[in-house]
């Protein structure tokens, strides 16, 4: 996969998972006071993961004969906010099941 069909995957994937995350966030908002702590940690950790993806992503556009290695940190940083967003919507799930 060339670099431009690369960076236009990886940017469709953060659009996703930051939407899901904005839902997420969101979703937050409705739990009780008295458990909203454990619960804004873990947004805070996604709103980290989200900033860290999208320098990774961002850092493609200046890549030239070495973006391989920005690709490498793109992916992790995608699939490290994937994993985030999956065990926040676990936990959310936990405190309100459907």
């Amino acid at each position: 996969m060339d670099k431009e069909a690369f960076k236009k995957d990886v940017d469709n994937e953060f659009r996703q998972l930051s939407s899901r995350i904005d839902r997420i966030r969101a979703a937050f908002e409705s739990i009780e006071e008295s458990d909203r702590m454990q619960f804004e940690m873990e947004v805070e950790n996604l709103l980290q993961k989200r900033e860290i993806a999208r320098q990774k992503i961002n850092e493609l556009d200046s890549a030239k004969d070495n973006w391989a290695y920005f690709r490498m940190q793109a992916e992790v940083a995608e699939q490290d906010l994937r994993l985030a967003v999956e065990d926040a919507h676990n936990l959310l799930s936990r405190a309100h099941p459907s």
